[in-house]
This record gives C-alpha cells, structure tokens and sequence, in this order.
C-alpha cells in the first residue's frame, strides 16, 4: 500500500526553542511509509493524508482532528485531513512537544483506521483494522522510544 503524508506547518507552533516538527514528522511518515510498502489490503492500494499544523504564521483550522475523509472507489485511495490547532501544544505539559505530536499522530492514526474499517466494509472489503493498528502501534513506539525525541 502506497503511504502518503504531506505536511502544512504554519511557522513557529510554540515558544519553546529548537523544536522541530518537521524531524518528528518526517521520522514518522518515513517509518510509516516503509512499514505499509510491501502490506496490500484488500479495497485499499492508497492511504494519502494531509497534515495541517498550525502555527504563528497560519491558522489552518479551527478545531484539532481527523476531517474531509473521502474513498475513491475506482483508485482503492482514502484521502483524509489531519489538523492541529495551535492551541493543541498547550495540553499534556508533562510531554515534549515531540512526544505530543508523536501521540496525536497516533490516535489520530487508530480513529482514521476505524474509519476506513467503516467505509471499506460498506463496500463489501473486509479491511484488517487489527493489523492495521498493529503496524501503527509498533512504528510510533518504536519512534517513541528512541532517545533523540
């Protein structure tokens, strides 16, 4: 399955120095990416998501979550909008930021496979929603884990 993610960041997210989204997004959309390559689901040959973070610069939404999902039946493609609102850095202060963008990417990733559960099987495919989350789980811990976040 091709594994898309493209990112929107609209400048500096928080007031903390030396944050770096774009090294955490990037860890995460290549982990993903390579992890989905050599997996088919049945009904699904494209996952393509479109990240919005917003930020000083540009304000992309005005509420932090999954939005405008839609199937291409004819392309096997589910396309979806993830957005974070800048407030979003604000919440859990115990966490990094890095932490954070890492935690919302993976719920954010578990509720879109529910989704997508929903929508495939409305089409008659039975979509591996177990699998799925486990290749979510083990990416983002394994990223997670990892001393330089």
């Amino acid at each position: 399955m091709v594994f898309i993610i493209s990112t929107a960041i609209g400048g500096q997210v928080t007031n903390v120095p030396n944050i770096n989204i774009r090294n955490i997004n990037f860890s995460i959309t290549n982990c993903l990416k390579n992890k989905f390559e050599q997996i088919e689901f049945i009904g699904l040959d494209k996952l393509k998501i479109n990240l919005y973070i917003s930020g000083d610069l540009s304000e992309y939404c005005n509420c932090t979550g999954i939005k405008n999902i839609k199937y291409i039946m004819n392309k096997k493609e589910i396309s979806a909008e993830f957005c974070i609102q800048k407030i979003y850095w604000e919440t859990l202060p115990e966490l990094s930021t890095e932490e954070k963008f890492a935690k919302y990417m993976y719920s954010s990733l578990l509720d879109l496979s529910n989704l997508i559960k929903k929508r495939l099987n409305k089409d008659g495919y039975l979509f591996d929603k177990e699998f799925f989350d486990r290749i979510v789980k083990e990416s983002i811990g394994q990223l997670l884990s990892q001393a330089d976040l």
